[in-house]
């Protein structure tokens, strides 16, 4: 049984990397320590950031997002992930994340209106197959 004072996280993009979490996390094996489950978001789907290889999220009524629920029990872990995500480009929203038999509220990173998103859907496995994971790591990584 999980702590109640964990927060549920859902992550959809580059963070459902494992290597890339515990880099950001700055603690290796993080990722398993914090995953709860596969999960779905309703209503939203991933593009492409204008430029970017890594995306953010656009309402898009009957579609249903994979991605992962994450249980951060953590205030650390939590300062360091609000800190990758940008608070001037994201905000956190509190909605619903639908599991195999339940529904949990879960915080998601949002966009901000003002962020340029591409026309073009971002998928996590096309992400992976693509992209050099350790040359995506070292660009954002301070070590």
């Amino acid at each position: 049984m999980r702590n109640e004072k964990e927060m549920n996280i859902f992550v959809y993009g580059t963070l459902r990397e494992k290597k890339v979490f515990d880099q950001v996390v700055q603690q290796e094996g993080a990722f398993e320590d914090c995953w709860f489950a596969r999960a779905k978001l309703k209503g939203a789907r991933a593009y492409y950031v204008q430029g970017e290889v890594y995306p953010a999220l656009k309402e898009e009524e009957d579609f249903l997002l994979e991605g992962d629920l994450l249980q951060i029990g953590d205030l650390r872990v939590w300062q360091l992930l609000m800190n990758y995500e940008d608070p001037t480009n994201y905000e956190v929203r509190h909605l619903t994340c639908l599991l195999e038999k339940e529904e949990l509220k879960c915080a998601v990173f949002w966009p901000m209106a003002h962020m340029n998103l591409s026309s073009e859907p971002w998928s996590f496995q096309l992400w992976r197959k693509n992209h050099d994971l350790d040359a995506y790591i070292r660009s954002f990584s301070t070590s």
